[in-house]
Formats: C-alpha cells, sequence, structure tokens
C-alpha cells in the first residue's frame, strides 16, 4: 500500500491543504516547508484525531472559527479514502496514528504575598507517558520434572531445564514471537507426528548422547513450522544436536499448551519488563545531564519526568524527549498499517544526536518490515535534507510543501547544465569557453551555438552575451515575483554579483586578471584585496548560485534550490544586491 494524498482542511493556520505525494511504507518521507508554512497544522490535524473523531481544541480551530468543521483525508493507491472529521473516524480503522512533537510549554506558578498574588513564569517539559496500565505480575507454569516425566525417560534426558529462562523477558519475547508456530504444532496432525516421534525415541536405551546422536525424527526436522521455532531460540540451543533441538521445540509446544489461558498475561507483563529495562538503558545513554532522567512507575503508569525546561540545555532536553516519545509510539502503534508523523523534532539536535535519532529510527522502521507490518513515516522540517549531509537516511522521499511557481528548463538551459560533466572529460577547451564567457560574468561575446544547438538549446541563449543578458533578465523576473526558472536565474545571480564586484575595480590590468579567476568565491577575494567592497552575502549566496551549475540527467537539484530562492529571506536578500541596471549585459 501507498499513500497518494493528505487533504487537510479547516485545522489552525490550514484553510484547505492537498499535498499529492507518494509515501512508501517503511521509508521516511520529509514534507519540507519553510517556517510560518503551517507544518505544525500538519502534525496538529493528525495529533487532534481519536478512535472516533477529530477532536479539536477551540484555539485550533481555523480563525477561530468555532463553526469550521475540521477534516482529514487520506487517499491511497487504489484510491481508497479514509477521512476523520467531528463526527467520525475511518482512518483509525485502517491506520495506528502517533505524533511526535516538541514537549516543552509555558507554565506560570503563583504565589501569595501580603494578600496578593504573583506568578513567575517558566517553561515546563511535559511528561511521557509510556504505560498508561502497568500490567499485574504473570508467569508461566511449569516444571522440569513434570515435563521430563510427561515427554518420556529417553526425551527427557535431553531436554534444558527452562526454570532459568521462563523469566527472562527475552526469552519471553522469542516466545511471543512463535506463538502462531507452537499452535500449529497442537494441531491433530502435527500432534501425531510429534506422539510418534516421541514413541519411537522413548524406545530407544542407552546414554544422553547416544539418543542425542541417534537417526530418528527425520520427517518432523523436515518441517518449516518446527525449524521456525528452532531457529528463533538458536542462540538458546546453541551447541545441541538436531534431536536434542527437536525434542526442546516439543518441549516449547508443552510449555505453550500449559500456559494457554494466562499467555497473554505473561507476554504483556515481560513485554513490559523489557520496555522499561530497555528504555532506561537508552536513556542512560544519551542522558549527559546531571539529572537522573528514567522512566518510573508513578500511579499504575509507567512515566518518564523531566526537570523544569532551565535545568537542561535545550539539545540533551530534545534528544531525551525524542527517545521516550518513539518507545511511547512503539506500544501505541499496535495496527498493521501506521502513521508516524515527527514533527521539527530534527531541525534542532545537534549532528551526533541527529545521526543517533536516525539510529533509532532506522531500527524502529526494521521492527516493522521484519514483523510484516508498514510504517508511514513522515518528518515535517524547514530544512532541506537533500542539502544537509546529517540527514543521512540511505532512502527517503523527499516532498516540498510550499508550491513553486517556476518554469523548467526555460530556453533549454538545463541541457547545457548536464552536458558540462561530459564536456569537462571529452572537450575541455569548449568545458572553459562555456565557462569564462556564459557562466560567469564576461563581457567578451563569443559564439558557441553549432555546440549548443546540439544539446537543443535555444536561441535567446546561444551567444553569451544574449546568455547572460537572458539570464539578467530571468533574475528580474525572480525579483519581481514573476515565474521564474531557477537554474537561470542561479546563473543570473552569479553574473550579477561578480559584474558589481568587477566594476569596482579600478585598473585595467586588476580587471583582466579578475576575468581569467575560475571560482566566483576566488573572484571576490582577489577583488576585496584590491579594495573593492564585497558585502559578506555575496559569499552566503554562493550555496545558492554555484549549485545549478552542474546538474545531473535527473536534475534532483532544481527542486532544493527552488526552495531556497522561495525563502522570504533569500529572496529579499537577492532582491537588495541585484538591482540590475539599464546597461547589463
Amino acid at each position: 500500500m501507498r499513500i497518494r494524498k493528505i487533504e487537510i482542511q479547516k485545522i489552525r493556520g490550514i484553510c484547505l491543504l492537498e499535498i499529492p505525494l507518494d509515501i512508501h511504507p517503511n521509508k521516511p518521507t520529509f514534507f519540507v516547508a519553510p517556517n510560518g508554512f503551517g507544518k505544525t497544522s500538519i502534525a496538529t490535524a493528525f495529533n487532534s484525531m481519536n478512535r472516533n473523531k477529530i477532536k479539536l481544541p477551540n484555539e485550533y480551530r481555523h480563525n477561530n472559527d468555532q463553526t469550521a468543521e475540521p477534516l482529514i483525508r487520506i487517499t491511497d493507491d487504489n484510491d481508497t479514502v479514509y477521512y476523520a472529521n467531528h463526527t467520525s473516524n475511518t482512518i483509525s480503522t485502517e491506520f495506528s496514528v502517533f505524533v511526535i512533537n516538541n514537549q516543552i510549554r509555558p507554565k506560570a506558578s503563583a504565589r501569595k504575598f501580603d494578600g496578593h498574588f504573583s506568578s513567575t513564569p517558566s517553561l515546563a517539559i511535559d511528561p511521557i507517558v509510556l504505560y498508561q496500565t502497568i500490567p499485574n505480575r504473570a508467569d508461566f507454569s511449569y516444571s522440569y520434572s513434570d515435563m521430563k516425566r510427561n515427554l518420556g525417560n529417553s526425551a527427557g534426558k535431553l531436554l534444558i531445564n527452562l526454570t532459568p529462562q521462563i523469566k527472562n523477558p527475552n526469552f519471553v519475547r522469542c516466545f511471543s514471537q512463535v506463538r502462531t508456530q507452537l499452535k500449529k504444532l497442537l494441531q491433530s496432525r502435527n500432534s501425531k507426528k510429534i506422539e510418534s516421534f516421541l514413541s519411537e525415541i522413548n524406545s530407544l536405551t542407552g546414554t544422553k548422547q547416544s539418543i542425542a546422536n541417534s537417526a530418528i525424527g527425520t520427517i518432523l526436522l523436515q518441517s518449516d513450522i518446527i525449524n521456525t521455532v528452532i531457529e528463533r531460540f538458536d542462540s538458546l540451543f546453541s551447541g545441541l544436536t538436531q534431536i536434542e533441538k527437536l525434542v526442546n521445540a516439543i518441549q516449547l509446544r508443552e510449555l505453550f499448551n500449559n500456559n494457554r489461558d494466562n499467555l497473554s498475561n505473561i507476554i504483556d507483563y515481560y513485554n513490559y519488563i523489557f520496555a522499561e529495562k530497555e528504555i532506561n538503558e537508552m536513556l542512560g545513554f544519551f542522558n549527559c545531564t546531571w539529572k537522573n532522567i528514567k522512566a518510573r512507575e508513578k500511579s499504575s503508569e509507567l512515566v518518564i519526568e523531566f526537570p523544569k525546561a532551565n535545568q537542561i540545555s535545550n539539545g540533551e532536553r530534545d534528544v531525551l524527549c525524542f527517545i521516550g516519545k518513539l518507545f511511547e509510539a512503539r506500544n501505541k502503534l499496535r495496527k498493521e498499517k501506521a502513521i508516524l508523523v515527527i514533527d521539527e523534532i530534527f531541525d534542532y539536535l545537534d549532528d551526533a544526536n541527529l545521526i543517533a535519532a536516525q539510529y533509532y529510527l532506522t531500527k524502529f522502521i526494521d521492527q516493522f518490515k521484519k514483523s510484516g507490518r508498514e510504517l508511514f513515516l513522515i518528518i515535517l522540517t524547514h530544512l532541506d535534507p537533500m542539502f544537509f549531509n546529517t540527514y543521512s537516511f540511505s532512502t527517503k522521499n523527499v516532498i516540498y510543501l510550499n508550491k513553486i511557481n517556476r518554469l523548467t528548463n526555460k530556453h533549454k538551459i538545463n541541457n547545457l547544465l548536464k552536458d558540462r560533466e561530459r564536456c569537462k572529460k571529452t572537450d575541455k577547451e569548449r568545458y572553459d569557453r562555456i565557462s569564462t564567457h556564459y557562466l560567469h560574468y564576461s563581457h567578451t561575446n563569443i559564439d558557441e551555438s553549432e555546440y549548443l544547438q546540439t544539446l537543443g538549446v535555444e536561441t535567446e541563449l546561444l551567444t553569451s552575451e544574449s546568455f547572460q543578458r537572458t539570464a539578467i533578465q530571468e533574475l528580474e523576473n525572480y525579483c519581481s515575483d514573476i515565474d521564474f526558472d531557477p537554474a537561470l536565474v542561479c546563473c543570473g545571480l552569479r553574473i550579477c554579483i561578480e559584474k558589481k564586484a568587477y566594476e569596482q575595480l579600478s585598473e585595467q590590468n586588476q580587471k583582466d586578471e579578475f576575468l581569467t579567476i575560475h571560482k566566483t568565491t576566488d573572484k571576490l577575494e582577489y577583488a576585496k584585496k584590491k579594495g573593492a567592497i564585497v558585502p559578506e552575502v555575496y559569499f552566503l549566496l554562493s550555496i545558492i548560485y554555484n549549485e545549478a551549475m552542474h546538474l545531473d540527467d535527473q536534475c534532483k537539484k532544481l527542486n532544493p534550490i527552488s526552495y531556497k530562492l522561495r525563502n522570504k529571506v533569500i529572496h529579499n536578500m537577492i532582491s537588495e544586491i541585484c538591482e540590475v541596471d539599464d546597461n547589463a549585459p
């Protein structure tokens, strides 16, 4: 299953948002948009659903309109539509949903002095409830001597004493993972085969070693059901012969049968014990604070409580909260299909903690894969994961939420930029001419039209003079909020910046030297040394204007470039420094 569209209406800042997409299960999908777009409104929409409907606090209603009816729709790849509104919820019938967001909230403490109240504001971190109800203790009913007697004298010689194992959470977890197979071994056909095997082995006499090495049980050892059980308990059965493994798989069948009525309670209790140990080990690993932050039982709940926000650093708080919420998500995402939304938590982690958080999120995804379940992971961010190396998932899907008015491959500019790597290897002289006179500022007009026409490049870009004039015009379109081609805007921006630095050079030999320098940043450094005023913003923008100069066949860079160009601050920066004069090339 894939999710093809998400639609949200009348929630917080969202009046109507339709997101066409292609979310694959068990693969991170990033929703990228600038601050102020409404990413938190998306998280609020998913977080407002309960089992039966959307339950939206009044302050989260769109434009504070109490009559506005919230709606979420999810469409899958079979055009099946699931929805939630203020009266019903079909999303919850198909998906478990969980949202990880910021746990910080303002808090005011009131004190009374001389008959007057005084409030002291502070920031508090909401506790994380991992288990709302702590399971009652439940244990296996097991007697080693009874098991030996029930399975027979010779079979009994090969049995492992499970007394120390049955209270081990790891053992119980393994046991729960083969419940289906153990139940099948109790079916009539399998029971007859097992009884025949036990009869055969119990007819043998001799030492434990001779029985363990006997050549019996061939049919059972060919059973996929038996082998699944044996493989799951590989560490427990290490060093045993095949016959010993078979006999002990049968012992596990008997253990299952003797505890069927109480098995769910046993598994719930030991899963809880395992989870408590695991989360506290994890918190201990990440906890660099002087506070003893751990999961504790409180009023029949298992809760992680945090000190006041000012008592630990933001980075420590964010990563500890994220790990805690991830464990809470694991407990609550129980259906075969689940949606996990992470709201900008990743944006504020430092590099080391971000890598660690991704590692544990990857393990979380793997748990879904191994159990045959589907996790639709949505990460809301204002940082472009295609650019930041710390987003290191090997596979990821990036959706840019803000609509971008742009023209793609205007005058076939992309054709030129995609061919640069090939040209550099096979025709270095032409590569250098294109770089020097087309893609860097130049007042020398050269004609590479024959080569460019073979690439399909259109008339407006064939000579270096017309190329630079067209690129500057595209820059003007961008600054005037007219539809633009991102690659051509980058060309125009670089040419404009270099021209401004060039024109400040007073001597002709300096200008000539400037034109021979290859990289824009090196040109700017040279001009700066010669007395030109080169604002720092010229260097900052290099992260944008240099990005488009070499494109791959799929032009994957253009979406991130367009996203950056639509950032309001970057738009203002470019508009202010690139006021194009009338005598532009």
